[in-house]
């Protein structure tokens, strides 16, 4: 076996090894590994300590919801929880709808002594003599928010709900009645609270009286799926009405992952940021918390302070298992979690010497050129455009490899509110983007016909330099420069591809770009290719012309 061939074994061998070791490196740029928060929520609380923390504080709906959330994200013993915890509710003397023993709710609406079924706060309110209850309770009241949202109850000109006064009007009042007892047992922070007594305000002294009446709708759809101390404790952590806004349409959207943002905020150092991950990232927030969740608290303040979505690799495992592989996987997550700048350091280091040996190995295991192309082959060339094709790759890894560079925008909300009349409350849609509203998508696929363009154009100019250092006639130069034509017009070849290919993807709904965008790499292609032809080439076949005309003269006839 020649001695080439053995190199460029070893380079092949060596470059697949580095790129296998850069896709195996635990670090992103905008995504936050699951190693990462795996090992971030190895050591500290799981969801089941906190369940049975809240249910010895006498907060059973709390310790539910948790337990549910455990199940959710597979965290171990949970389903055992389950069925302790439904052994114990179903041994309490009260309902666990009541919350604790000596609840608000049930001092109000449980002297009637009748027995309840309800699993919510909204079917235990919704009864006509527990409403009367409420109301009287309230009337004896001299708070002036209280006073302020039962007012509410006199208006005749509602948008969303059937006024109270309407053969359907049991759906308001009983919001507005929830309201008043949520105020008087304290579960709303003080800003919110306050908020809500402006808009109650507005609208008794006849102003629009819509923005209340969204507020009646989110406090409804929780009350309808909550427990009371589920929902008091739920509003304790919403600091204001867009927060409530936020998290209600959340749990609309997906009403299975209640115990899993329940049990995020129950958890959380800041509410707020559950807030803000749910409104950024609606597409992957639930499911990134449900796995953060699995881990423990750790991973979930590490999820909330990154606020990115969490990328999954579960190709990963089986190599990561292999023998000897294991040591080194310890290493790469040791890395990621020290210093995430020092891993991707490390992996685009692996990503570019990895390209480098493969392009090596194919100049070296490629046909050996002949002795009449020999006075051709420079070796500085063939280097160049190997560390050239180096670069290429480690820029396109960069823009192509990496999740989460091209994140869609967050979806806008909008509520329809259905006229009164129709006896039907608003309803909550929600519009995807459209394709063209993706800026992120559109300066992605930029950079990347951008890229590949610069390369096609280093390669040219790296060709030029090597004729011009070879030692042959300008004759024959010209002649090796006509040859290469087709080299220097790649650019254009590219550009034409890359739009084709663009568009196909388009039509294909497989990318989320602008459709103009894709004739930026035609663009680019005709940008490049002119200035290394009329710039570059075109100087030089003139200066080359004029040396073989002075050669020629200087032949002796």
């Amino acid at each position: 076996m020649k001695t080439c061939t053995i190199k460029g074994s070893v380079y092949l061998a060596l470059g697949i090894a580095a790129i296998g070791a850069a896709l195996l490196v635990p670090a992103q740029l905008r995504c936050l590994d699951e190693e990462a928060v795996v090992r971030a929520g190895a050591p500290t609380r799981t969801v089941l300590v906190e369940a049975a923390e809240q249910l010895r504080l006498d907060k059973p709906g709390l310790a539910v919801l948790l337990v549910k959330a455990g199940v959710a994200a597979d965290v171990p013993g949970a389903a055992q929880a389950s069925q302790e915890l439904e052994a114990q509710m179903a041994a309490r003397p009260v309902p666990a709808v009541w919350g604790p023993t000596d609840s608000l709710l049930q001092q109000v609406c449980g002297k009637d002594g009748l027995k309840t079924d309800a699993g919510s706060v909204l079917e235990v309110i919704l009864p006509s003599s527990r409403r009367a209850a409420a109301l009287e309770f309230l009337q004896s009241l001299r708070r002036a928010d209280v006073r302020e949202v039962l007012r509410h109850r006199e208006l005749a000109n509602t948008v969303a709900f059937p006024p109270v006064s309407s053969a359907s009007g049991q759906a308001l009042d009983a919001a507005v009645l929830l309201t008043g007892l949520l105020m008087q047992a304290e579960a709303m922070r003080p800003a919110l609270r306050q908020e809500i007594e402006v808009l109650a305000a507005t609208a008794n002294r006849g102003g629009d009286s819509t923005p209340i009446e969204r507020v009646y709708l989110d406090l409804s759809s929780l009350a309808k799926r909550m427990t009371w101390d589920q929902l008091v404790w739920f509003l304790g952590r919403v600091k204001d009405l867009t927060s409530l806004r936020q998290l209600t349409s959340a749990i609309m959207r997906a009403p299975g992952e209640l115990p899993v943002v329940f049990a995020a905020l129950v958890m959380a150092e800041s509410p707020d940021a559950v807030v803000t991950l749910l409104r950024d990232l609606p597409k992957t927030a639930s499911a990134d918390l449900r796995f953060a969740l699995g881990t423990g608290k750790g991973g979930l303040d590490l999820l909330l302070a990154r606020q990115q979505p969490i990328h999954r690799a579960p190709w990963r495992s089986p190599w990561v298992a292999l023998p000897g592989l294991a040591q080194l996987w310890s290493l790469l997550v040791w890395i990621s979690t020290t210093s995430l700048a020092m891993a991707l350091l490390f992996k685009y280091l692996l990503w570019f010497d990895g390209a480098f040996c493969l392009a090596r190995a194919f100049s070296l295991l490629k046909p050996e050129p002949s002795d009449e192309e020999e006075p051709l082959v420079l070796p500085f060339a063939r280097t160049l455009r190997q560390q050239t094709v180096a670069a290429l790759a480690l820029m396109l890894a960069v823009i192509l490899t990496e999740p989460g560079l091209a994140r869609t925008p967050a979806p806008v909300s909008a509520v329809i509110w259905v006229p009164a009349k129709s006896r039907t409350v608003a309803a909550v849609e929600t519009s995807e983007p459209k394709r063209s509203m993706n800026p992120e998508s559109n300066w992605l696929a930029l950079a990347v016909f951008f890229t590949v363009q610069l390369a096609v154009y280093v390669i040219g100019l790296i060709k030029l330099r090597e004729i011009k250092r070879q030692e042959l006639p300008s004759a024959l130069k010209l002649r090796v420069l006509d040859n290469e034509e087709n080299l220097f017009d790649t650019g254009l070849y590219v550009g034409l591809g890359g739009t084709g290919l663009s568009l196909v993807l388009l039509a294909l709904n497989l990318f989320t770009a602008s459709p103009m965008i894709a004739y930026a790499s035609t663009g680019f292609g005709v940008f490049f290719a002119s200035l290394l032809k009329i710039v570059h080439v075109r100087s030089y076949r003139r200066r080359l012309i004029l040396q073989a005309d002075l050669e020629t003269q200087q032949v002796p006839s």
